[in-house]
């Protein structure tokens, strides 16, 4: 088993502000959706679901409370969600019900429209938000989604203070934050269940599922849809990493571990700027996080997991693909495979058609001087072997 693998914790669009990078997925706002949700509007949507899974409604109904409440016990429990919300000049200030725990969590947001990009300034002390703001990242937590939804369910409703989800008047609604994803019709609805389902009672990881998610056009909301398409990359698909996999701390995983480092250091002294994290052979068996490094319209990703010794992949980023939502990877092949060429591919993270090229750093007169004897030795075995293949 090789090392350096990059452990994703969640995939979802990044959008950029300046210096920050905020992270929107479809998972955070179903389950901000579920926080905001009646006994009625539950029982409505366990319907719809058993409906169209042609399934028992009794059934369904127990299958999904009893997995809910074993991971998010306070999702369904009914009463306001949202508390004491007020409006401080342009920011907004509220408490949102905890998934978990008794206290619930104190939300901040300010809605920025940004060439009409849907930019929330937006803070909750939550575990996942934290997670996120060490690691570059501001995400939109369940919590922050939850408060987004109700400014926009109330904008949408036109009921009364006294009946609507913040208590606030459509005088005190200034400014009403753009949403993500489609929820509100009856098929983006039924969507939000499903990913309700997947989490709780299949046990999904957020990440496999919204990587599914944003590989097909509905869930996009029109303005995320044409900010992937802009330009200028105003959004792109990332991965929030989790951690780094070690297989042991043997001289051989050290090895490997510091050729990374070697590669990265290597391309940032080239003046390739590091971004974050992405996919590569999306939708292969050899799907990995890499690490990014770009300068223009080049990009170099560092790939290493427990089925790649490390190898990096060129980019040549042109034009956006007429499917901007699919990213998944065209060629198939084993990476080893398309070393001796450049291919035309569709890069998961801008949704751009590239001129692709795999370098083996073994096999390259400059890189070669970094890969140690024992893991230049694994280079030939298994390049040897994927010949043979």
């Amino acid at each position: 088993m090789f090392t350096g693998e990059i452990l994703p914790r969640d995939y979802g669009i990044v959008v950029r502000r300046r210096r920050r990078a905020i992270f929107l997925s479809p998972t955070k706002f179903a389950l901000g959706l579920a926080l905001l949700g009646s006994p009625d509007d539950l029982e409505r949507r366990i319907q719809n679901y058993s409906n169209d899974a042609h399934q028992s409604f009794r059934t369904v109904k127990k299958v999904f409370m009893d997995s809910a409440d074993g991971r998010a016990p306070n999702i369904f429990s009914g009463g306001r969600a949202i508390e004491s919300v007020a409006l401080y000049g342009a920011m907004y200030d509220a408490f949102v019900r905890s998934q978990k725990n008794k206290s619930p969590h104190h939300v901040t947001m300010t809605v920025i429209d940004d060439n009409h990009l849907g930019h929330y300034d937006a803070s909750c002390d939550c575990g996942d938000y934290i997670y996120g703001q060490s690691n570059g990242f501001s995400i939109i937590c369940a919590h922050i989604s939850a408060l987004a939804l109700a400014l926009d369910i109330d904008n949408r409703s036109g009921k009364s203070s006294s009946e609507n989800l913040t208590g606030l008047l459509p005088s005190d609604r200034k400014k009403i934050p753009r949403i993500p994803f489609m929820y509100y019709s009856r098929n983006s609805d039924l969507g939000m269940t499903k990913i309700l389902w997947d989490l709780f009672v299949g046990k999904k990881s957020q990440y496999t599922i919204n990587k599914s998610l944003l590989s097909e056009r509905p869930v996009h909301a029109s303005w995320v849809y044409e900010a992937v398409r802009d330009f200028y990359d105003r959004a792109r698909y990332e991965v929030l990493r989790q951690e780094e996999k070690e297989a042991s701390y043997d001289r051989f995983s050290a090895s490997v571990r510091t050729l990374v480092e070697n590669l990265c250091e290597s391309l940032q002294e080239q003046g390739y700027i590091p971004q974050r994290y992405v996919l590569d052979f999306k939708g292969t068996t050899y799907e990995s996080v890499a690490r990014r490094f770009r300068k223009g319209n080049i990009v170099y990703d560092v790939v290493s997991s427990r089925k790649l010794l490390p190898l990096i992949v060129r980019k040549i980023l042109h034009y956006k693909s007429v499917e901007v939502w699919r990213g998944d990877d065209s060629v198939g092949e084993h990476p080893y495979s398309r070393r001796d060429e450049d291919r035309i591919n569709v890069d998961d993270s801008t949704r751009r058609i590239c001129d692709e090229h795999i370098i083996i750093p073994s096999m390259h007169e400059k890189l070669s001087k970094l890969v140690s004897h024992e893991v230049g030795r694994e280079y030939e075995k298994v390049l040897r072997e994927q010949q043979r293949d």
